[in-house]
């Protein structure tokens, strides 16, 4: 049986694996930040590119990355199917089987064995770890950088070196980089295995890359274009090169450390997404402050770890002379990981689930070398056994991603899991609390906000809910200290301004009020409640025109306040005009 036979065969199985682990998460609703990216994003609702290549993106009302194609592609399913999630989660998967494919070939290229080839694919298509990448909405960004990153790398690997096979390996590169900025990490990856595959010959490093810049100039030169196309996209559209400012410590604690700390830190991460990916459990949706504590002092028992990577880094040479195509995969890993790691620069989170999507093709890749060595050691009954244990991670791998696809069911189990896997974790605690208030359970929210506080004091977002549920009961005193301690650490956050000068309105100080109230929709016009509360006051004062046309904004924002519409048909005046 030849080689390109067995490898036809794999195809069909390769294929089931990456999709059948997911089938059980078709109907999920939308969660978590899937209402961000979708539900509230208006750039979804239309189809004409323009907007979306002039924005990028939208999260909470402002720009915080520069992902257009990504997100055109969420304006097509939206176009195809609204907001129904089935056809979100349909695309996504199919997104994953394709870079399963991608993997498979990729792997064959440059491994030169089907063992390798389909060992890597298939752990690729069924590890555990990449569940939140595939099954939320907003997993779609990593799915299509994949996807296009994948397939530059395979172009590039191909015998062909015509203009029309660069212009195609480009246009991937640039269809990766719209759809997220850490795509960029291929260029080098392809430089790599072009020095690897294409330039086995002897010679010093400097000549072989000078060898290379010759016989490949087009690909290098349509490269460099590539990245200045980009660059200009994002400077037009966002007015900066580099991730929007603003990321709070409370989710990338590592923005407010020293050059020092960060890197020790960030190494500490790369360590631990290697960990998950030898073991995925447990697998959560939240790394924030402060699950995972900054390296902050010499005597931090996790720096005996980072001293064990210096023994490792000298053996590095050998290892690459003795397994150079092992050692090309590892470095796969590190360059893919390298721009999500914040070792270059912070990014807006400090460890995420899907940024392992792209860089685990390297681990992957290695884990493929490794079973084909031991596998090309032994014959017989011994390789199969071999054979049949690797089935049994492939089936163990499956069985944990359904279990942990189970989880983004609904907001509020995956926020419980998020909050028992990551017990440290602040924003873990308020998201979880956030879902029982939705739940009617109020005693149980506010434990998870006391964890939250007991955490992170300085946390706006805490605090103001914790003052909403004590307003709800009347503690109106309490509820005002809560206010005010989130515009302590906030002090232009909307909804406490809103909430307190309630609580002002109810304790009588209308003046306060007004100007807290007022405040709040200068910032946020979207605020119809605060509007509610302005008509209040002005009824108090007098005004009834004011009142009115308060009330009348308010109704117009939030249909639902019926409050609203009554007060203005009370007053007898024409609330419609």
């Amino acid at each position: 049986m030849s080689e390109a036979f067995r490898r036809r065969l794999v195809w069909p199985g390769l294929l089931l694996l990456a999709v059948l682990p997911y089938l059980t998460a078709a109907r999920h609703p939308f969660v978590y930040d899937d209402y961000a990216q979708v539900v509230r994003n208006d750039l979804v609702r239309s189809l004409d590119p323009r907007p979306v290549l002039a924005v990028g993106s939208v999260t909470h009302g402002r720009v915080e990355w520069y992902r257009p194609l990504a997100v055109y592609s969420l304006a097509l399913n939206y176009a195809a199917s609204g907001l129904d999630p089935w056809s979100y989660r349909l695309v996504n998967v199919a997104l994953h089987a394709a870079n399963t494919a991608l993997v498979f070939t990729i792997a064959g290229r440059i491994g030169r064995s089907s063992v390798v080839a389909s060992a890597a694919a298939a752990l690729f298509a069924v590890h555990a770890v990449h569940s939140e990448a595939v099954v939320p909405a907003f997993g779609r960004a990593d799915l299509l950088a994949a996807f296009f990153a994948l397939l530059a790398w395979r172009l590039s690997l191909s015998s062909r070196s015509g203009r029309c096979a660069v212009a195609a390996t480009a246009a991937a590169v640039l269809a990766a980089l719209l759809s997220k900025e850490n795509a960029v990490a291929l260029i080098p990856v392809i430089v790599a295995t072009d020095l690897a595959v294409r330039n086995r010959g002897a010679g010093t490093l400097a000549a072989r890359l000078s060898h290379l810049a010759c016989a490949r100039w087009r690909l290098y030169a349509a490269l460099a274009i590539v990245l200045l196309v980009y660059a200009g996209l994002r400077f037009w559209a966002t007015g900066a090169l580099l991730a929007a400012d603003g990321v709070r410590y409370i989710e990338n604690p590592l923005v407010q450390a020293g050059p020092v700390t960060r890197a020790a830190t960030a190494l500490w991460v790369v360590i631990r997404y290697v960990g998950l990916f030898l073991v995925p459990f447990p697998l959560t949706v939240d790394y924030s402050y402060n699950q995972i504590p900054v390296v902050a002092r010499w005597t931090d028992p996790r720096l005996l770890g980072l001293a064990l990577l210096v023994p490792a880094a000298i053996t590095l040479p050998r290892f690459w002379r003795a397994c150079p195509r092992a050692a090309l995969a590892l470095l796969f890993f590190v360059l893919l990981l390298a721009p999500v790691s914040n070792l270059i620069l912070p990014i807006g989170t400090i460890m995420a689930e899907r940024l392992l999507y792209l860089p685990s093709v390297g681990l992957c890749l290695l884990a493929g070398h490794g079973l084909a060595a031991v596998y090309g050691q032994i014959t017989g009954r011994a390789g199969r056994a071999v054979l049949a244990g690797f089935a049994i991670l492939i089936a163990a791998h499956a069985a944990v991603t359904l279990t942990r696809n189970r989880d983004w069911a609904s907001e509020r189990k995956l926020f419980a899991a998020a909050a028992a896997a990551s017990p440290h974790s602040a924003k873990a605690h308020f998201n979880h609390a956030s879902a029982l208030v939705d739940a009617g359970k109020i005693n149980q929210a506010e434990e998870a906000l006391r964890r939250t506080l007991a955490i992170a004091s300085a946390y706006p977002e805490a605090h103001n809910l914790l003052g909403t549920l004590r307003l709800a009961r009347g503690e109106v005193a309490e509820a005002g200290r809560a206010f005010e301690a989130a515009l302590r650490d906030a002090p232009d956050y909307p909804p406490a301004l809103g909430n307190l000068g309630i609580v002002r309105r109810r304790e009588g100080r209308m003046q306060d009020a007004q100007r807290l109230l007022e405040r709040a929709v200068r910032l946020d016009p979207s605020m119809a409640i605060a509007y509610v509360n302005l008509g209040l006051i002005a009824e108090i004062q007098g005004d009834l025109r004011q009142a009115v046309a308060h009330y009348r904004r308010a109704y117009a924002l939030d249909p639902t306040l019926e409050v609203a519409r009554s007060r203005a048909e009370d007053l007898g005046l024409d609330w419609r005009k």
